[in-house]
């Protein structure tokens, strides 16, 4: 069948199987997995123009629209920013970071002291 349109259902006895399988008693749909497709593209680092294009969504907004943030990317996103804060003389760099100094925010270490 190389080639050759699929129906749009094709998925729907392979998804049935799982959720019989997982004792799961709503319906799955393909329309499921969009959120899960989107996701997974971006913690793959897959650039967001090929995934529009394999999802069919046609603006950035409905690729963000059928994204979700799970708690680990929160909590990464997290530590990057308290990085970015000063605690201290000298604090201890994080494990694979440099020298554990933060740029200056909005230029302030391109002021002059007056």
């Amino acid at each position: 069948m190389n080639g050759k349109f699929r129906s749009p259902s094709v998925l729907d006895r392979p998804l049935d199987d799982v959720a019989l399988e997982l004792g799961l008693e709503k319906k799955i749909t393909q329309r499921a997995l969009r959120r899960t497709f989107n996701d997974l593209a971006r913690a793959a680092e897959v650039n967001d123009v090929v995934t529009r294009s394999i999802s069919g969504h046609l603006t950035e907004r409905m690729r963000q629209h059928y994204s979700s943030v799970n708690a680990s990317e929160q909590r990464e996103a997290r530590a990057k920013v308290i990085r970015l804060f000063d605690l201290g003389p000298n604090p201890a760099p994080a494990a694979g970071e440099g020298s554990g100094e933060a740029a200056p925010a909005s230029g302030e270490g391109s002021k002059k002291a007056g």
